[in-house]
């Protein structure tokens, strides 16, 4: 039977259409309009904070569609219309579970700012890359209970599935925790990942999940990757990944996402 036709495009960023050096590919924006005007849209799927990403991908901020924070919470413009709290005394025992880890710092991810408090300079400069509004200081987990707190994000300055995930592991049967790069790891409530976010999505814009085209390479892209009908695992993907996609693009460092696109739509090239 013919393939469906792809009705709309969700790539994950970092590791996936960004390059090592955090660079988007050349024609991006370009292309984005291009499908956009013929009625496909493209999403943005992202542990990034909202701000971060709409930051990043200014040119076509007005063209492209956010799923921030592993869907933890949509975006529409700069409103959120889904936000999915975790409990205070969930974030009181992930935050004590944390405690006695040297090596990692949590921080707090809400719909107006992330909360940490001062920590390594690893950390520190990370937080800065994907998060565009932070509140650092001593007490800034008390001031996040003026928000609403859809994400716990830990960083390890080491690695995150050696230290944290063996930590965590015990909160598994109540909360979803996600290994979204080496040095990261996020804590949501069950059942919100990238997947629970795009079929929210989809459910609002009318399409199917096997109308889909996605692109990742971590293991917090699974849950998107299994419910698209055209799933791409980059070259540089964890073997995890590469065991749930139909497909397999080259590497982010060698203009994947892209190359994909062309192939696929031939009126990109034109």
């Amino acid at each position: 039977m013919p393939k469906p036709p792809v009705k709309l495009i969700v790539s994950d960023v970092d590791g996936t259409l960004a390059d090592s050096r955090k660079r988007l590919p050349p024609g991006f924006p370009e292309a984005v309009r291009k499908l956009r005007a013929r009625g496909i849209p493209f999403v943005i799927a992202s542990g990034r904070q909202h701000y971060n990403v709409l930051k990043t991908f200014d040119a076509v901020r007005d063209d492209i569609l956010v799923l921030p924070e592993n869907g933890a919470l949509l975006i529409d413009g700069e409103e959120a219309y889904f936000t999915n709290p975790i409990p205070d005394e969930e974030i009181a025992a992930i935050l004590a579970a944390i405690a006695p880890i040297p090596t990692a710092q949590p921080m707090l991810a809400g719909v107006r700012a992330i909360y940490l408090r001062p920590g390594s300079e690893r950390a520190t400069a990370d937080v800065a890359r994907y998060y565009e509004r932070r509140v650092v200081a001593p007490d800034a987990f008390e001031r996040a209970k003026d928000d609403t707190i859809c994400k716990i994000a830990v960083y390890d300055d080491e690695s995150s599935a050696r230290n944290l995930a063996p930590a965590l592991a015990g909160f598994s049967d109540r909360l979803s925790i996600a290994l979204s790069a080496e040095n990261w790891i996020d804590i949501m409530n069950k059942g919100v990942n990238k997947g629970s976010g795009l079929l929210r999505i989809l459910e609002r814009l009318g399409v199917k999940p096997e109308e889909c085209m996605a692109f990742g390479d971590y293991d917090n892209d699974i849950p998107m990757l299994r419910i698209c009908g055209e799933s791409y695992a980059m070259a540089n993907a964890t073997d995890a990944v590469k065991a749930v996609c139909r497909h397999v693009a080259p590497s982010n460092d060698d203009d994947g996402v892209m190359r994909v696109l062309r192939r696929e739509f031939p009126f990109l090239r034109e």
